[in-house]
């Protein structure tokens, strides 16, 4: 879980328009595509 949440701060600093997740539960997988709305929120300090 750490590793997801530094891959999500580094996102953040990132701000990409669109972001797509692979999901892996058990024999199942699949892909989540997100569209972000960066307004919401400030741009993190550099």
């Amino acid at each position: 879980m750490e590793s997801a949440r530094a891959r999500l701060k580094q996102l953040e600093k990132q701000r990409p328009r669109f972001v797509v997740f692979f999901v892996s539960s058990g024999v199942h997988t699949s892909y989540v595509e997100a569209q972000t709305d960066w307004s919401l929120t400030t741009p993190p300090a550099s």
